[in-house]
């Protein structure tokens, strides 16, 4: 430690005791009286002592330092915890109300699906019935031109005897048509348009409004902060 350094530390009165110290030590002049010769060869120890005693002082300031800069230290990490633990609830809580509504949208695809899936099973069982009806009435009427044509090649006498009863089962009011889809199942099936359309536009309503609704939270909970809460946040970071 330099002679400098000494002169520019510890408290004002330290340093009037050790200017004069060293101003003893650099007088160099050879006239000095003998008695004085004695007193000279303390000034080391006393020079030792105001050194040390500044140089502990200076010690104990770092030693403060350091532990208001470890108080600090615990408290960022606190403050830190505090708010990652916060961040962690607000994201399970993210999570749960996206599940939740995902759970929702599965639940009400599975109805609307199974809704449609019993009316397909209704119009296919009708399908199958009337194809059996209308298998049932071709072969019927292939029977009945095969006879008619057979009666056709038969000679006068003959076709005259019962060409009545073959013509009359060959009378259209004979021949039942099948209803291609009963009218039960033609409203139910009519009763999904709106249903679907209702559904598109909750979806579209709920994709348009819920974005912007979350941004405008956003703003005004940071509004709510302030310019003073904002800066002061901002140092802290």
């Amino acid at each position: 430690m330099g002679l400098a350094t000494l002169r520019g530390g510890g408290s004002r009165c330290q340093r009037e005791a050790l200017s004069c110290v060293l101003g003893s030590v650099e007088r160099t002049d050879s006239s000095i009286p003998a008695e004085e010769t004695a007193h000279k060869k303390s000034i080391p120890a006393m020079l030792f002592f105001f050194a040390q005693k500044q140089f502990q002082t200076q010690l104990q300031t770092l030693k403060e330092e350091r532990e208001k800069l470890l108080g600090l230290k615990v408290s960022a990490e606190g403050r830190s915890r505090e708010y990652l633990e916060k961040t962690d609830a607000q994201r399970q809580k993210i999570v749960s109300e996206f599940e939740q509504l995902r759970q929702f949208l599965e639940e009400q695809e599975r109805l609307l699906l199974a809704r449609l899936a019993e009316l397909e099973k209704g119009m296919t069982k009708m399908r199958d019935e009337n194809v059996t009806k209308l298998c049932e009435e071709i072969s019927r009427l292939s029977e009945l031109i095969h006879e008619m044509e057979g009666k056709c090649r038969q000679p006068a006498s003959e076709f005259l005897q019962d060409f009545r009863n073959t013509l009359s089962r060959c009378e259209k009011g004979q021949f039942q048509q099948p209803v291609e889809i009963s009218p039960e199942l033609e409203k139910r099936l009519s009763d999904f348009c709106p249903k679907i359309f209702v559904l598109k536009e909750t979806l579209k309503k709920l994709k348009d409004t819920l974005p912007s609704k979350l941004e405008r939270e956003w703003g005004e909970s940071l509004g709510k902060e302030g310019p003073g809460k904002k800066a002061a946040n901002g140092r802290r970071s």
